[in-house]
């Protein structure tokens, strides 16, 4: 059972880890987007001038970890559930987007259909990862 709950750990650890190079190799390829930016962007909660980078990296650790062990424990709970909630996961996903864009308070953060396509990718990305680990881990 520990053991179940380390690989867990883990596995959602990696998971957000990925969602988070995703989007930097989008900036990367896209060379004008600010996903990594707004993927970890806390500047509505605290000045950017004082939060500090790992402070947006545990944030982001916390907030992946919570939706998959919510998954985790709707996969032990009812597994039919656990598939059809992937459905509004994708649409809160979706709309998180130009939320977060909207609430930001500095200016790099505008609303981008390339950007939107690219948070899609990703986070769709990551929706894989845990409905391919989440089943496995026994």
């Amino acid at each position: 059972m520990r053991l179940k709950v380390l690989f867990h750990f883990i596995a959602a650890i990696f998971i957000s880890f990925m969602l988070l190079w995703m989007t930097m190799l989008f900036d990367i390829i896209s060379n004008q987007s600010h996903l990594k930016a707004l993927l970890l962007n806390l500047d509505f909660l605290i000045p950017s001038d004082n939060t500090p980078y790992t402070l947006e990296i545990i944030c982001h650790l916390l907030i992946g970890s919570v939706i998959y062990f919510g998954f985790v424990l709707l996969f032990h709970t009812s597994k039919r559930l656990y598939y059809l909630c992937y459905i509004p996961l994708v649409f809160l996903f979706i709309a998180l987007y130009p939320f977060l864009v909207f609430i930001a308070q500095r200016p790099i953060f505008q609303f981008s259909v390339t950007e939107l396509i690219g948070w899609i990718i990703t986070h769709i990305f990551f929706m894989s990862l845990m409905a391919l680990v989440i089943p496995r881990i026994k």
